[in-house]
């Protein structure tokens, strides 16, 4: 008998996996995470680029005029620039980001710890 419910939670198992084409382990990189869930990157919590989901920025930065811009006006003004859209306040109301190279960025952010 319980074998036979065992080969039956296997089947069933499988049957799910072949339905979504992903496997049923909550530790696969490649499941998406669950909606409002941090999305994990490179750089760890750090939001760049597309990871901003947001209406709206305040966006700061050298070249760049400072002000509430449109997200998807700030990622194009970072693309022109050859830089990176950077969240650096998550918690104010917009988010402030900035327009710099990424790495540069994570170095400043990096020695200010160590001070």
């Amino acid at each position: 008998m319980l074998p036979n419910l065992i080969y039956q939670l296997i089947y069933i198992t499988t049957l799910l996996q072949k339905k979504s084409n992903q496997p049923l382990n909550k530790n696969n990189p490649n499941r998406r995470p669950p909606f409002g869930g941090q999305q994990n990157n490179e750089y760890g919590d750090l939001r760049i680029n597309e990871d901003i989901r947001v209406p709206e920025v305040r966006l700061t930065g050298e070249n760049v005029e400072n002000g509430i811009y449109p997200t998807n006006k700030a990622l194009r003004m970072a693309e022109e620039l050859g830089l990176d859209l950077v969240e650096i306040a998550a918690n104010a109301n917009p988010p402030v980001c900035r327009i710099v190279d990424v790495s540069k960025y994570l170095y400043g952010e990096k020695r200010k710890k160590k001070k």
